[in-house]
């Protein structure tokens, strides 16, 4: 991927640059906020879930996560523009690419079309109304949603933290 990016390899959590992600706005990327994010991880045989990636809260943020065997998207927007994208299969069993597309329509507002995938096939879809620059002060988190969560379904179980392995997080921006 050409553009800015950055490489997470562990579960790091770390705020970004606010620069990095003003000159994203309307570029096309990999997640709301104009940047990437693929994951590459193992499942094992009971079936791993949690947060993969995120970046704010429950108010203005997303996250990627596995429930119940699925891949979710989640873009939270001040309750104007909320969305959950998800794949209505499970994922399958062993090294497993999850990856999400962001494809602005150059608008104003940051309107733009979401894509989920898995290992490249594309498992669902929306479109996301406002896109934001910034989602709050909360870090950008690998492996767990650790301060509020950005999506209500998994309030209940903390931190939400991923029982699989990550092997590769990017993040960039085209």
């Amino acid at each position: 991927m050409g553009g800015r990016g950055n490489r997470q390899t562990s579960n790091h959590v770390r705020l970004l640059e606010m620069e990095s992600l003003r000159n994203g706005t309307n570029r096309t990327a990999i997640v709301p906020s104009q940047a990437s994010d693929q994951c590459q991880r193992d499942r094992p045989q009971r079936g791993a879930e949690g947060v993969i990636t995120c970046c704010g809260a429950f108010y203005a943020g997303w996250s990627l996560y596995v429930k119940n065997g699925k891949p979710i998207f989640r873009y939270t927007c001040f309750e104007i523009a909320d969305i959950t994208i998800a794949d209505a299969d499970q994922i399958p069993e062993k090294n497993v690419t999850i990856s999400t597309e962001f494809i602005p329509e150059r608008s104003r507002e940051g309107r733009g079309t979401l894509n989920l995938s898995v290992n490249g096939k594309i498992v669902g879809e929306g479109v996301l109304k406002r896109s934001l620059f910034r989602h709050c002060l909360e870090p950008f988190e690998v492996g767990r949603d650790s301060i509020t969560s950005v999506d209500p379904t998994y309030k209940d179980k903390g931190e939400f933290a991923f029982t699989g392995r990550i092997e590769k997080n990017t993040f960039a921006l085209e």
